[in-house]
């Protein structure tokens, strides 16, 4: 099981099936929503790749080695992975918007499907800024 230092919950990934001791990718029927999981808590568990207050942020060779080793665990291209995660980093933008708005309004609650990772992103809460595109207020995570 993975385990966290902080006491986040997490959507706890067992990654005994999907990486083996040397960080090699070991199971090549993953589905994505398990993929994305794991995505999830190995960008989590690289805080220089999203936290602009650690001076790591600005060293792209960390940041790109970093997205290798994600890519090698997940059998994924480099590319791949970080197009997924700034999919799964904007969901999360917008579904955070769309709660913000019916909590603010008090509207009912959508019939809409929630973001499923939703409560496993949270831990970039202290990185998403509420920012004004023309006349409209949106988050967006800053990287």
């Amino acid at each position: 099981m993975v385990h966290y230092e902080d006491d986040n919950e997490f959507n706890e990934v067992d990654t005994q099936n999907v990486v083996d001791e040397d960080m090699t990718f070991i199971n090549d029927s993953v589905d994505e929503v398990d993929g994305d999981a794991i995505l999830i808590s190995l960008v989590q568990s690289h805080p220089y790749l999203y936290n602009k207050q650690l001076s790591d942020f600005k060293d792209s060779l960390k940041k790109e080695n970093a997205w290798t080793e994600i890519a090698k665990i997940l059998n994924m291209k480099v590319d791949e992975c970080h197009t997924r995660w700034t999919r799964l980093r904007e969901r999360y933008s917008r579904e955070k918007k769309q709660r913000q708005e019916e909590t603010t309004t008090g509207s009912e609650v959508s019939k809409r499907k929630a973001f499923e990772f939703f409560d496993n992103m949270q831990f970039l809460d202290p990185f998403v800024k509420k920012r004004r595109y023309g006349r409209e207020w949106r988050y967006s995570v800053c990287f």
